[in-house]
């Protein structure tokens, strides 16, 4: 029931909580809000190791979503933001999504005395672009793409990592075309560390981190980053 929304777009200052009616898709003043999600979702995924560290995958899913008002928190998402720039707000969306994926993974410890839980050495990519139909009458349908790549320097014992990473992920569609929680978001502890959660959504989104890691024990670790 409190998903929060800060708007569309790359303004980083948060403003004040206030009525209005702006619009979403235009408008890009970050105002924190918050609205109800729910969702039902029907997922296959066929993944074949093509190689020891090479890895193709398939998936497919029936999609659900609702998004309504906020009951819980000041201020609803509808009483910032105009309903009508809000693509899925306040109706049911039907969606089928196919996607295919390329994998490389061959991260891995670089001796037997360092935990096997902490990544020392390797590179992770990832590729991976699929296709959203809608089911619902008028829908429109896009395209959702993306990249991920990590590469891990082991620089001391312990070990001691220097661990660079680039994702980046986009969708075809216009703002009135792509629902909600189906442009691609920033902020949070997996994407954009130092921001809330879903801090930023947009049509593309970027993030590039450069990070120093030591680890302490097997299962926890220190890190400084950028």
């Amino acid at each position: 029931p409190t998903e929060p929304f800060y708007g569309i777009g790359n303004e980083g200052h948060v403003s004040p909580p206030v009525r209005g009616q702006r619009n979403a898709w235009t408008d890009d003043t970050a105002i924190q809000s918050y609205f109800r999600y729910q969702e039902a979702r029907l997922n296959a995924l066929i993944d074949i190791a093509v190689h020891r560290h090479f890895f193709f995958s398939v998936s497919g899913a029936l999609t659900q979503l609702r998004y309504s008002h906020d009951t819980h928190i000041f201020p609803s998402i509808d009483q910032v933001y105009d309903p009508e720039t809000l693509t899925g707000f306040g109706t049911s969306t039907n969606r089928a999504y196919g996607e295919a994926e390329l994998r490389w993974d061959d991260r891995a410890p670089v001796t037997l005395w360092e935990p096997s839980t902490v990544h020392a050495s390797g590179t992770f990519a990832a590729l991976y672009g699929g296709y959203s139909h809608s089911l619902d009458a008028g829908g429109q349908d896009f395209f959702h793409y993306g990249l991920e790549l990590q590469h891990y320097f082991r620089v001391g014992v312990g070990p001691r990592v220097i661990i660079l990473r680039y994702h980046g992920e986009a969708v075809t569609g216009s703002l009135d075309q792509v629902p909600l929680t189906e442009l691609p978001m920033l902020g949070g502890g997996w994407f954009l560390r130092g921001y809330d959660y879903a801090r930023f959504r947009d049509r593309i989104a970027m993030v590039g981190t450069l990070q120093y890691m030591w680890s302490l024990t097997a299962n926890s670790s220190a890190f400084i980053f950028t």
